[in-house]
């Protein structure tokens, strides 16, 4: 690849990208549209180029000399000003295939989303042919579908490429992780409808090895998911994705009809009267934790040779020491095993002979069991000082109650005024 120029590359997909792209030896410019994301850029090794996706000169200059220009950029959001997204996912792809072509540049490789598919309907093991959504009633996956067209249907002399990623995660991320530990620290988290539903998920990094594919080998005017290979339980995932920040997601549930409701019911309030900020649940965040969303990789498999470079495993080991090393986690990160000169020659054989899944699924759970382990002696505790509260007040019962019968005894054998003052033969 002679060249490349990158939108979003101070994003989590663009920078990994520039990343990539760099340790390949390939010349990356990158769009920045602030100083702090030209610093961003520069130290992923990019040169920046000043500007953003509504200054079409600066794009033009950016690619120019480029043989490959990637799309990253997006407006990422599931609520806003409707202006605000088509302005920036429609209008600015537009202006960005209309440099690419003025710049010379033969190819523009899009970052896509399977949103861009969505209206509300489960997916469940769709492919390619599942058609585009531009009426959706979210305003991501409408304006993503409106973004995807303008790329496919570009004017010839330019060739046009859409990569698809679903719930793109990793180290790095920066919003997705990052804002569902902050719930479950404030104590505002809650599945939907149980989260037992089927997902897809993409890793950054084979998000990006999809990319980079589809700029060397993608057909033109053709679109391909990428993802970790295997759906998964949205729950599950979620759970060790949480699990690697220490955290714990808990068990607060709400029905998902409930949810769907308050979404709409919450969507119209905000428009209407208008409301500020966001509403507490959108229709697009309701589909995302509650339907199915299972996808066919095959034909990246056949036309790109597309393969997972990042397991599961790998990738939440990763986040797991990456979270110690920032201090978000106080526990050591796993450690890998050694084994001691003393041991067999075919002990170590057959040690250093466990698969790299193997070693990374023990890695993980040194890191994930000692958490659960943790909050479990923490429970074991407090079940002990509740143990011995109750043991001290048994106690305080019955001495209680034996100085009760004692006094009763004494005031029994009292004898009476009358009886005082009579000799005690008397009596």
């Amino acid at each position: 690849m002679d060249g490349a120029f990158v939108t979003g590359g101070s994003g989590f997909i663009g920078g990994r990208l520039i990343e990539r792209l760099v340790g390949d030896g390939v010349r990356v410019r990158a769009l920045a549209r602030s100083s702090r994301s030209a610093d961003r850029v520069r130290t992923l090794g990019a040169e920046p180029v000043p500007g953003d996706l509504d200054d079409a000169d600066a794009l033009v200059a950016g690619a120019r000399g480029s043989e490959v220009l990637f799309h990253a950029a997006a407006h990422v959001e599931d609520w806003g000003d409707p202006k605000d997204f088509h302005r920036i996912n429609v209008l600015g792809t537009r202006r960005v295939v209309g440099a690419a072509r003025q710049a010379g540049v033969r190819r523009v490789v899009h970052v896509g989303t399977e949103a861009a598919i969505m209206e509300g309907q489960p997916l469940i093991a769709v492919d390619e042919t599942e058609p585009l959504r531009p009426r959706s009633p979210a305003l991501y996956s409408r304006t993503k579908a409106l973004a995807e067209i303008e790329v496919l249907t570009a004017p010839p002399g330019i060739e046009a490429v859409a990569v698809r990623p679903r719930f793109v995660w990793g180290r790095g991320d920066t919003t997705l992780l990052p804002s569902m530990a902050a719930m479950v620290r404030d104590g505002r988290f809650a599945w939907v409808g149980g989260g037992r539903h089927l997902t897809e998920t993409t890793h950054v990094d084979n998000t990006v090895e999809g990319l980079v594919l589809a700029a060397t080998k993608g057909h033109d005017r053709n679109a391909y998911f990428v993802t970790d290979g295997t759906p998964i339980a949205f729950r599950e995932m979620v759970t060790r994705l949480l699990a690697t920040q220490g955290l714990d997601p808990g068990d607060k549930n709400v029905p998902a009809p409930v949810a769907r409701a308050l979404a709409f019911a919450g969507e119209r309030a905000w428009r209407l009267l208008p409301l500020p900020g966001a509403p507490p649940l959108t229709r697009f965040a309701s589909w995302i934790v509650t339907r199915e969303c299972t996808l066919s990789i095959e034909k990246a498999r056949r036309d790109l040779g597309y393969a997972p470079v990042v397991t599961r495993e790998q990738g939440l080991a990763e986040l797991a020491a990456s979270a110690w090393r920032s201090g978000a986690v106080r526990r050591s990160p796993p450690r890998s095993q050694t084994i001691p000169p003393g041991r067999r020659r075919s002990e170590r054989s057959s040690t250093s002979a466990l698969s790299s899944r193997t070693r990374t699924c023990v890695a993980e759970a040194r890191f994930v069991v000692p958490f659960f382990a943790q909050r479990s002696a923490a429970d074991a505790e407090a079940a002990g000082m509740r143990a011995s509260r109750t043991t001290r007040s048994a106690r305080f019962m019955r001495s209680e109650t034996a100085r009760s019968a004692r006094s009763r005894a004494v005031s029994v054998e009292r004898p009476t005024r009358a009886q005082a003052r009579r000799p005690y033969s008397a009596r």
